[in-house]
């Protein structure tokens, strides 16, 4: 039925069709896929940019550990997490000038659930600390440690120049082992 006056349907049997009713949906999917994606990439920025904050943090406080003791706390051996747990220990120490590590600084975990807490990244996963006598040699960039995280995908490959891995050296220009 149309309305004979102005040439249109009627008011009774306007409306959408199917055609522009799945055009639209198609175009409302495809808005939010990209939307998804880029919210994705921006908390994938952000957990990298915390993770990065983090390292920096304790470096300083590393470094004013070492100030007073002359020395970085040790690691135990090369696995980072067990390092991880006695460099908190010792920065937690209230020898000299200490405590060099607030309990607010930074979120602690016991990821391993042994009683002892690790400071972990934003992904929840413990940052890998080793001093570089349990390495064997000079750290790179004349680090006299190492410091780092997974990062994103979760897997170990400090050394990796094209890795996601954060660390406190530069990669690019670190020698491999």
């Amino acid at each position: 039925m149309t309305n004979r006056q102005y040439g249109r349907p009627s008011p009774a049997a306007a409306g959408f069709t199917l055609v522009e009713m799945l055009v639209v949906l198609a175009i409302v999917a495809v808005l939010g896929g990209l939307i998804l994606t880029a919210v994705n990439a921006a908390r994938k920025r952000s957990q990298v940019n915390q993770t990065k904050t983090i390292i920096l943090q304790v470096e300083q406080n590393l470094e004013t550990y070492a100030s007073d003791f002359h020395e970085y706390p040790p690691s135990d051996g090369e696995d980072g997490v067990k390092g991880n747990e006695r460099m908190v220990e010792a920065l937690r120490t209230e020898e000299m000038n200490g405590p060099y590590l607030g309990a607010k600084e930074f979120y602690f975990k016991d990821v391993n659930n042994n009683g002892l807490k690790e400071i972990v990244d934003a992904w929840g996963r413990p940052l890998h600390y080793v001093h570089h006598r349990d390495y064997g040699r000079e750290p790179p960039n004349k680090r006299t440690f190492r410091l780092y995280s997974a990062g994103y995908d979760g897997r170990f490959e400090p050394l990796n120049p094209d890795g996601d891995d954060i660390v406190n050296w530069n990669k690019s220009e670190a020698d491999t082992e």
